[in-house]
């Protein structure tokens, strides 16, 4: 397991459960270029780790979560998208609004 994370703000940058192995061979140096912090060890990932997280240590050293990430934002497409569906399912849906689903859709 590998945990890259913020040394400033204790944010994690990326969580890998297990480090997978490219033709290449795996490299951290990207995350490490960028001035981040890694966590190894074997353990299982703690609970409501990932990417966004604010990182704490407990007494043995082991990361802990101290603060889960924000919930994603939700995407405005599909949030209008599902706007329209339901007028449509409910009353009648105009031109313009039917031609603003039909480019979402395509759009997407």
């Amino acid at each position: 397991m590998e945990i890259w994370y913020d040394s400033a703000t204790m944010e994690v940058k990326a969580v890998y459960a297990a480090v997978v192995k490219t033709r290449e061979g795996y490299s951290g140096t990207v995350w490490a270029d960028r001035g981040y912090a890694v966590y190894a060890d074997d353990q299982p990932l703690p609970r409501g780790m990932s990417t966004g997280a604010k990182l704490s240590f407990d007494v043995d050293g082991k990361p802990a979560v101290a603060e889960p990430p924000p919930a994603p934002e939700p995407d405005p497409v599909s949030v209008r998208l599902g706007e329209l569906v339901a007028k449509l399912m409910t009353e009648d849906l105009t031109i313009a609004e039917l031609n603003e689903m039909k480019r979402l859709e395509r759009g997407r």
